[in-house]
């Protein structure tokens, strides 16, 4: 479970940096929609002057409804570029700040479950092979089998003591017996 859970939050890194390689990305597409949308208003309202100054000539040359409606035109194109602006603005602060904290939780989360995972494992200070191991109280020696097992002493009594052995713990009490495994 545990080495299942490192690599869910590994994975969980990998996929936040491809978001974050996308997300470059669409921050470029969006700068190029926003200069296609400055381009467009700024030929929209290169024609609504040239329209409005033969009005003011004449107003035989240009009909007072083709200007208004280069007016309309122009407001309809800058609301384009505002929205340009808007969509590179949201994936610029999804880039440099909302992936980020997503890449630091994920990187918390990584390094909890390698701690987890990390007390699974049981480290021997002498090779070999436990064939079975059999603890009553007084039995603990915490110097010797310290050095065999890693583990913490959670509680200890007169008549019980409790350890624990990562994600397990052992509750050893007086004058209990249980039969040995066949």
């Amino acid at each position: 479970k545990q080495a299942a859970e490192v690599e869910t939050a590994r994975r969980r890194i990998a996929e936040i940096d491809a978001q974050m390689v996308q997300g470059r990305a669409e921050i470029a597409a969006a700068e190029g929609q926003l200069d296609q949308a400055k381009g467009s208003l700024q030929q929209a309202v290169d024609e609504l002057e040239t329209k409005q100054e033969l009005n003011r000539r004449g107003p035989v040359i240009v009909a007072r409804r083709e200007v208004e409606r280069l007016e309309n035109v122009v407001k309809t194109r800058q609301g384009g570029v505002d929205a340009a602006q808007s969509q590179r603005e949201s994936v610029e602060r999804r880039v440099t700040i909302v992936l980020p904290a997503q890449k630091a939780s994920a990187e918390a989360a990584l390094a909890e479950a390698q701690v987890a995972l990390d007390k699974t494992t049981v480290r021997a200070g002498v090779s070999g092979r436990v064939e079975q191991f059999a603890l009553q109280v007084g039995d603990i020696e915490l110097a010797f089998y310290g050095r065999l097992f890693e583990f913490t002493l959670r509680g200890k009594s007169k008549d019980s003591v409790f350890i624990d052995l990562g994600d397990q713990f052992l509750a050893l009490q007086k004058g209990r017996k249980q039969p040995g495994d066949d």
